[in-house]
């Protein structure tokens, strides 16, 4: 027993950087469409227990589908760049949310009350709006709150349970502690985005939670990176009735014209 796990200890110190190694397991996937844990394990000179702990991550991210044995592709990795798994910081300061987080942040005033959800876009929203003065920020997304924290904005962090793979709180006492509040616009992310459907998502959890974030709001902003456009997710969270707004990072083509007819507006760069 201590012979195999030092094994598993000289493995996984030899290994590559995390933000690295998961890199280098979607890169795999997606040139593969399917991956065994033990392939994974020696691409990456890893123990599986940490290709476990990487593939309950990039699972929750959407990156890839985790099932027994190892991981697939999804659609929406395919149709998303490989960089997608790269570190929290590198993937935030994507060129392609900065834009929408400086888009988003245009909207809010300071004094205002708002509602940021968890993923990359909110993250790089609440950035923007860190020299806001006198912002109320109400989020189930701990990583919002850490960025805020230095800022004077007051936080107001939901209870719950921390999503696998993720920093963001989910779950019945996530969406019970949202009742009652009131926000002037609340910013969520979105796997999918269509004019028919509106914005969907992968799981029931966080469908569940973007839903009670969505009804605190006045205003209901969709923060939608181009491949979330024109595609279903699994779920719909928020329906396009309901949708004031979309920010996106998208200047032309397929995904915009896919909007076209949709009952909300479009806020894009140029327009």
């Amino acid at each position: 027993m201590l012979v195999a796990e030092r094994t598993a200890v000289d493995e996984d110190e030899h290994a590559v950087h995390p933000f690295a190694r998961r890199r280098a397991i979607v890169e795999h996937v997606r040139a593969n469409r399917v991956a065994s844990l033990h392939d994974l394990a020696r691409l990456t000179r890893a123990s599986e227990a940490t290709i476990r702990r990487d593939l309950r991550r990039l699972d929750a991210e959407g990156l890839l589908v985790r099932h027994r044995g190892g991981a697939s592709l999804t659609h929406a990795a395919a149709a998303a760049p490989a960089a997608a798994a790269t570190t929290d910081d590198e993937a935030d300061d994507a060129p392609s949310l900065r834009t929408i987080a400086t888009l988003a942040a245009a909207l809010v005033r300071p004094g205002d009350t708002v509602a940021l959800s968890a993923g990359p876009c909110a993250r790089a929203v609440a950035r923007e709006l860190a020299d806001v003065p006198g912002l109320t920020v109400v989020t189930n997304a701990l990583v919002v709150a850490v960025e805020l924290s230095a800022s004077d904005a007051e936080v107001i962090l939901t209870g719950g349970t921390t999503q696998p793979g993720t920093l963001a709180l989910v779950g019945p006492v996530a969406e019970a502690s949202l009742r009652g509040i009131r926000v002037d616009h609340a910013f969520v992310g979105a796997d999918g985005l269509t004019a028919t459907h509106g914005l969907s998502v992968r799981t029931p959890l966080l469908a569940s939670i973007t839903r009670a974030l969505a009804e605190t709001a006045g205003q209901v902003v969709a923060l939608a990176p181009t491949p979330t456009l024109g595609r279903d997710a699994t779920i719909v969270a928020v329906p396009a009735e309901r949708l004031s707004q979309v920010v996106t990072d998208a200047r032309d083509g397929s995904g915009l014209t896919s909007m076209r007819g949709a009952p909300f507006a479009r806020l894009a760069p140029g327009s």
